[in-house]
């Protein structure tokens, strides 16, 4: 994973990863279909031979640059999640992350379209600052943290804030409200216990409460016939 400042520095960053000599073809997957557009514009102009993979395109459209990918016409595919499942090329020996996904299962999806057959594999994703929440959700989710590394020359500015270097010690959003009920149970019972005046668990009253009630009733009656104490022990 590196870190990039902004939408330049992802281009640089990409620019190096691509000139690789050990990469034979690549996947660069892209948030938006028009982004996917943009990018493989701009590799093209700049010499790859790159074409875009996305949604909007017609099945012969997409048919026509898959074969050019399978047969080796294609070095890059710039893709969107959707347009990229089930691809299956063994030549694929890098997958980019150029953004990183909004769900942590699709991130698991990408990276499983290099590596095919026992191949070996390289997945490299851009992130900035404002991802650190996509990034924790992945760990947890793959149970993995995913380490940084710099490029000499390409280093960021701005320097990343640490997350989480154990992913599976913090308690995902399931674990939280399985917890919650218990948690909440026990503080009403505590307030209730306090509150019942000697009730026991079956919901009845304990013979010392029943004495003492029966003490404060007969305090009452014998108050020399006093009506307004009667009705008062019995109203409370």
């Amino acid at each position: 994973m590196h870190f990039a400042d902004d939408l330049s520095h992802k281009n640089r960053l990409l620019d190096h990863v691509l000139r690789d000599d050990k990469m034979k073809q690549a996947i660069v997957f892209t948030a938006t279909k028009r982004d996917a557009d943009t990018l493989a514009d701009n590799l093209f102009a700049q010499g790859f031979a790159a074409a875009a993979l996305h949604g909007d395109m017609n099945q012969r459209e997409r048919n026509r640059t898959l074969t050019r990918l399978r047969k080796g016409g294609l070095r890059v595919l710039v893709a969107t999640d959707v347009a990229a499942r089930g691809i299956d090329v063994a030549d694929i020996t890098h997958v980019i992350n150029f953004d990183l996904p909004k769900f942590a299962e699709d991130y698991v999806h990408r990276i499983g379209r290099t590596g095919r057959a026992g191949a070996a594999g390289v997945a490299v994703s851009f992130a900035s600052v404002k991802d650190s929440l996509h990034l924790s959700r992945i760990e947890r989710y793959t149970g993995h943290r995913i380490a940084s590394h710099v490029i000499p020359g390409l280093e960021p500015r701005v320097k990343p804030r640490t997350h989480n270097n154990n992913p599976r010690s913090t308690p995902n959003v399931t674990q939280k409200r399985k917890r919650s009920p218990f948690l909440e149970h026990t503080d009403r019972t505590s307030f209730g216990a306090a509150n019942e005046s000697g009730r026991n668990r079956n919901g009845t009253r304990g013979r010392a409460a029943l004495e003492r009630s029966g003490n404060r009733s007969n305090s009452f009656r014998s108050n020399g016939g006093n009506k307004t104490g009667f009705q008062f022990a019995r109203t409370k």
